[in-house]
């Protein structure tokens, strides 16, 4: 929240408070305190699950957000899951982070769609109208059952004779009133146990009454089950009720059983109970050990009915992409043996290499779990290949039981014989296989079941023979063998069988095998050279047990342990939270650097609402650890927009807030989100005054927000609430593009979306396309782009791709560009030598926080680090691929299609403390040079920083822009 807001809100009157979950002030204003923050519907990269975001019902801003597992069998349709999130009917949506996180796992582990939904909340829109949204909701999804609903991932995937619904707190209410109508005790006198806990029912009666304040009272059936008529009709078989200790609604939960037993319908319910835990604690601790025990309680009712041979891995799912190891060197690649039979292996180079040795790797996992693209095997394999200096391909056979033994066998043969054709003269294209592996220095090598699958390829290769392959030797760790009748060690004494047949045949010269002391098959591992040695078989067979390799020669458990070679072990308090604000306390968090010759650094926390004029108590916090554990490295510092870290985290400073698409009660704005190209996550919001004459269309304002291309987005609080403000004083429709980021995205990837996004708005022009709002209400002959920062640069570019390939039946009036991000190689007027780095991002600060003291530079930047190198490396790092600062994209005077810039005219703001401004009068000059017919303006506002009018609306400078915004997008 802006500093001003947050001061005018500390001194307004609150009317409802809700502390922990909202405030309601005198004036009208709504002050969520939790659940605001937006997560992007992005696939995750750990588990593999898909995630995107689809709208039911755009007229009422119905949403939802979906996730589906990874290899999902087309065939073999999986359970649904329909949930609804928790918040007291007032905070939270499908699209926090909290709900992102957690349902991503239960996709991930009970391999279940689930369909998030994102109904509207309380006191906008007060109850019924969440359980409305959530019926529609239901509806929509089961219009897929049928055929006649669209989306994909629910025709394709889901089994809709296996829906559950679910859902927490006031979602678990939710829950249950959509099974009552899908199958078609009382808080005013304590239930046992309620008596006890002083003030909650004074606080639930209020919260309900704040919630639906058309309701009787806490025995309406709504927030009752006793007094539901209809109880008896639950459309479901089972519930399942967890509770908690410490929560004051557990209560609640028992006697929900027992009404409903008492009711008359005929299923099951059962109720568990976690001790000393809160209210919906698995949501803010997932990884703990009662949050586990809950998600597998999940998992296992989602699947414990099935007896259609569906499977639930349990371990060994997550999904890491083949990127090169940035310690290491080494490269890592992903490759397709046989696509018909999904065959694939995981390729592994190590720096700097000639011909080197090939070592075949086979994954354990019981033939079960685990593939060679787990985090496991890549950290372990990425190692070996760098400490070995060997190539590794690691084999992704089929798991069992969809497809049973001997299928990994045959897998595991087909993939040596395909590097095996990779020899001189072979047939493969490999190039990491023919430039580097040398076939007369083959290993194979594998753990657990792999360990059995090495075995036996050798065995084959003993009898088949791959020529041009010299197997030298196979490393087994534990093996996973057995036998019907036990060996020494794994019970009776009853002597061994007979030597396994063929074993003789093994096709190498030397086998090591790795036991661990603590392993039940490690008897195995000793029994099986053994019999190696007993066959026949002419080579050599080493086993090694593990205590012998590893030698602790420090053991700190449950902190560090440090072995004899070196290696350093830490088993604790690795993990790393971005310093991201808190969203329930408000609390600001952000890391600094001390000294980074050192990598001394620490991590501040400011509580909100400090007074500048009565400061606060400093305490300096020092972790403990016994002085083990250690943070992460920076690669690239863009203070105060972002930073990336060598591990690959991108950690974002400003512009991650996100303000649900509500209409503005002040101004009575509408506004609602939509998807432009959910395939790409390319969306928009769009803004309408109120009182539009459908008769009399109003002007349309396509809009691009800034960020230095990396960070804002359309649905920040600073572009709403700007927004919502140009849209009522100007009467224009408004489209705020949500346009991709870099660098997830480089450039051109913005340009492209909005290039697309601008298509898509001027289809509704000739009738192709359907958003009321733009269909009914905007005037296509009174076009306008407008933008600020790199969103200006965008409407420039955006307008010149307009004057080239034009588009019919809309006419583009003006451009309207606010202290525009170009740039060039040579310094034009006024640039010079003093214009710095430091001024403008102390500028950036302190618009943005006008109560900072500012900046102090560090070492190496002394006072002369030029704006020039700043946007010059941003420049870069968002578009890798750019000439430099003479590409036409940041320098519009080496860009041959100027004149062809495709409006009449053309407005821009530049603000006097902005290193930006000379590129804006420069912009004016080679516009008007460059033969284009229109006419360009440009403002200068004194004294001010760049993009001011977004951090300080109010100032008299930003309203007079404002009126000049608003003339030129009503001029005829």
């Amino acid at each position: 929240m802006h500093p001003n807001r947050t001061c005018l809100l500390a001194k307004a009157e609150v009317v409802h408070d809700f502390f922990p979950l909202m405030r309601v002030y005198k004036e009208g204003q709504i002050e969520r305190l939790a659940g605001e923050v937006f997560v992007p519907p992005e696939s995750d990269p750990e588990t593999g699950v898909q995630i995107k975001d689809v709208q039911i019902d755009p007229e009422i801003n119905l949403s939802a957000r979906l996730y589906l597992p990874k290899n999902v069998d087309p065939v073999q349709k999986i359970p649904l899951f329909v949930y609804f999130h928790g918040g007291g009917f007032v905070i939270e949506s499908a699209f926090s982070p909290t709900y992102h996180k957690y349902l991503s796992l239960v996709a991930a582990e009970a391999k279940v769609a689930i369909v998030s939904v994102n109904y509207r909340l309380a006191p906008e829109y007060p109850l019924p109208i969440t359980y409305e949204d959530s019926w529609l909701a239901l509806k929509w999804v089961t219009s897929h059952a049928n055929g006649d609903g669209r989306e994909p991932w629910l025709k394709d995937n889901a089994d809709f004779n296996r829906v559950y619904l679910g859902g927490d707190c006031a979602g678990g209410n939710i829950a249950h009133h959509i099974a009552i109508r899908s199958g078609w005790k009382s808080w005013m006198d304590p239930i046992d146990g309620e008596g006890e806990i002083v003030g909650a029912k004074d606080f639930v009666e209020k919260l309900w009454l704040f919630a639906n304040p058309n309701s009787s009272g806490l025995d309406d059936p709504l927030i009752n089950p006793e007094k539901d008529p209809k109880l008896s009709s639950l459309g479901c078989d089972k519930v399942v009720v967890y509770v908690t200790g410490r929560d004051s609604l557990r209560f609640r939960g028992f006697y929900y059983k027992e009404v409903l037993e008492k009711s008359g319908w005929r299923g099951t319910v059962e109720v568990v109970e976690v001790k000393d835990e809160e209210h919906v604690f698995h949501l803010s601790a997932i990884e703990a050990d009662n949050a586990m025990g809950m998600m597998k309680k999940l998992i296992s009712f989602l699947n414990q009915v099935y007896k259609d041979g569906r499977i639930v891995r349990l371990m060994g799912e997550g999904f890491v992409p083949p990127e090169s190891d940035p310690e290491t060197g080494v490269q890592i690649k992903d490759v397709e043996i046989d696509p018909q039979i999904n065959l694939s292996a995981r390729l592994y180079l190590p720096k700097n290499v000639q011909k080197i040795p090939l070592f075949v790797y086979f994954h354990g996992g019981g033939f079960v779990i685990e593939s060679a693209s787990s985090p496991s095997y890549h950290k372990h394999i990425s190692k070996v290949a760098a400490e070995a200096k060997v190539v590794i391909v690691s084999v992704n056979y089929r798991l069992a039981p969809e497809y049973l033994l001997p299928i990994a066998y045959e897998d595991s043969w087909l993939s040596l014989k395909w590097v095996a054709s990779h020899i001189a003269n072979g047939d493969g294209h490999e190039p990491w296989l023919k430039d580097h592996a040398d076939f007369n220095r083959v290993y194979l090598g594998g753990d657990s079941a792999g360990g059995n699958i090495a075995h036996h390829i050798a065995i084959r290769i003993g009898l088949e023979k791959l020529d041009g392959v010299k197997l030298e030797g196979i490393f087994l760790a534990c093996p996973f063998f057995w036998g019907k009748d036990p060996i020494d060690g794994e019970g009776e004494n009853l002597g061994s069988k007979d030597v396994i047949e063929k074993l003789w045949f093994l096709g190498c010269d030397k086998v090591l095998v790795y036991v661990a002391g603590k392993d039940t098959l490690r008897f195995r591992g000793f029994y099986y050279k053994e019999v190696l040695e007993k066959s026949g078989w002419p080579g050599t067979v080493e086993i090694v047990e593990l205590s012998a390799m590893a030698e602790i020669v420090h053991d700190l458990f449950p902190l560090i342990r440090v072995y004899k070679d070196g290696r350093i072990e830490r088993l604790m308090g690795e993990g790393f939270v971005p310093p991201e604000s808190d969203p329930e306390t408000g609390v600001q968090i952000k890391d600094i650097e001390i000294d980074p010759q050192i990598n001394l650094s620490a991590r501040l926390y400011l509580p909100k609402n400090i007074d500048p004029v009565q400061k606060i108590p400093l305490f300096v916090y020092f972790h403990g650890g016994a002085f083990l554990l250690a943070m992460a490295e920076i690669v690239h510092d863009f203070f105060p927009l972002m930073r990336v870290y060598k591990d690959g985290r991108i950690e974002r400073l400003a512009g991650e807030g996100f303000v649900p698409p509500e209409s503005d009660p002040e101004t009575g704005v509408q506004i609602k989100d939509v998807h432009i190209d959910p395939q790409i996550n390319l969306s928009a919001r769009l803004y309408l005054p109120k009182n539009v004459d459908p008769v009399q269309k109003i002007p349309l304002f396509v809009y691009f927000h800034g960020g230095g291309f990396v960070i804002e987005s359309a649905f920040s609080p600073t572009y709403h609430k700007y927004l919502s403000v140009v849209a009522a004083e100007a009467k224009v429709v408004i489209v705020s593009v949500n346009y991709r980021l870099a660098p997830e995205y480089p450039l051109p990837i913005a340009y492209e979306d909005s290039w697309l996004a601008l298509k898509w708005v001027t289809s509704h022009a000739n009738g192709d396309s359907h958003e009321p709002w733009l269909k009914d209400n905007a005037d296509f002959n009174r076009v306008y782009l407008g933008g600020d920062s790199a969103g200006g640069n965008i409407a420039h570019h955006i307008g010149i791709r307009l004057g080239l390939e034009k588009l019919e039946g809309v006419k583009i009036d003006g451009i309207f560009l606010a202290c525009p991000f170009f740039w060039g190689k040579d310094p034009i007027d006024g640039e010079g030598e003093n214009l710095l780095a430091k001024d403008f991002v102390e500028d950036l600060v302190l618009s943005g926080n006008p109560n900072s003291t500012g900046l102090d530079p560090i070492d190496g930047e002394g006072e002369n680090l030029g704006a020039k190198d700043l946007f010059e490396k941003l420049w870069l790092f968002v578009n890798p691929n750019s000439s430099g600062l003479d590409d036409p994209l940041i320098n519009p005077e080496k860009d041959p299609k100027l004149s062809g810039l495709g409006c009449e005219k053309v407005v821009v703001y530049v603000a006097g403390k902005d290193p930006l401004r000379f590129r804006g009068f420069y912009y004016k000059e080679v516009l008007e040079k460059s033969g284009w017919p229109g006419t360009v303006e440009i403002v200068e506002v004194k004294d001010k920083g760049h993009v001011f009018h977004l951090f300080v609306p109010e100032t008299e400078e930003a309203m007079a822009m404002l009126k000049k915004m608003v003339s030129s997008l009503n001029q005829s």
